[in-house]
This record gives structure tokens, C-alpha cells and sequence, in this order.
């Protein structure tokens, strides 16, 4: 004789909602329940698919809310939200203007510094 079927509780749904949000795997979450992945799967298919979609859009709805304010944290937001949203990147590319065309060179060790000549051809 196996175990008695599981029978889903509002408040077992509502751990399964939070586990899966947070982003624990659903092994994990299985094994929190006490129940196998296929049993969480048939019986928590709404959290399983709405936590994450419904998370993710709540700390976004924050984090939009902070890059739009004032001050250090609104500015780190913004900066993210750029970044990942906007696709703004960081460059080494320098763009014209006062130092132009100016490269430097930096070595990790002088031992793997090669001989520079200067534009007269003397090293």
C-alpha cells in the first residue's frame, strides 16, 4: 500500500508559489514538499508557471519605480535597467576628441615588454 494521493492546501500552494519566485529549482521544491517533481507538477501547474512571470514583473515594476527617482539608488537602477533594457554598454573605444588616437599600451611583466621602435626607426 503506497501513500495516501496529495491533496494541494492553501497553504502549500502558496510555499510552492514563493519557493518557485525566489527561483528554487523544482526538485528542490519537490523535496520540500515531501511529494515527487511529477506530483508537483500535476498538482501545482498554475504556481509552477505564474511565480516566476509574476516576480519577475514585480521587482522589474520596483526597479523602474527607483531609476525614475532621485539619489544613489536611483541612479544604480537606472544604470541597470539601461544596461539590460536599453542595451547600453561600457566601452574601452574611445571617441574623438582631445586625446584622439592616443593608444596605450600596458604589460602585465616588463619580461614580455617586445622593443618598441620610435617613428625615426632607433629602438
Amino acid at each position: 500500500m503506497g501513500r495516501p494521493a496529495h491533496q494541494p492546501s492553501v497553504e502549500s500552494r502558496a510555499i510552492v508559489w514563493e519557493m518557485t519566485a525566489f527561483g528554487v529549482p523544482q526538485e528542490r521544491v519537490a523535496r520540500a514538499m515531501g511529494i515527487s517533481v511529477d506530483t508537483l507538477a500535476v498538482h501545482y501547474r498554475d504556481e509552477l508557471d505564474a511565480a516566476t512571470d509574476e516576480a519577475v514583473t514585480q521587482v522589474g515594476k520596483n526597479l523602474f519605480s527607483k531609476a525614475l527617482g532621485d539619489g544613489r539608488e536611483s541612479m544604480t537602477a537606472a544604470i541597470f535597467f539601461l544596461k539590460t533594457r536599453g542595451k547600453w554598454r561600457e566601452t574601452d573605444k574611445q571617441e574623438p576628441g582631445e586625446n584622439a588616437g592616443t593608444i596605450t599600451i600596458r604589460w602585465e611583466d616588463d619580461r614580455d615588454r617586445p622593443a618598441i621602435s620610435s617613428k625615426d626607426g632607433s629602438s
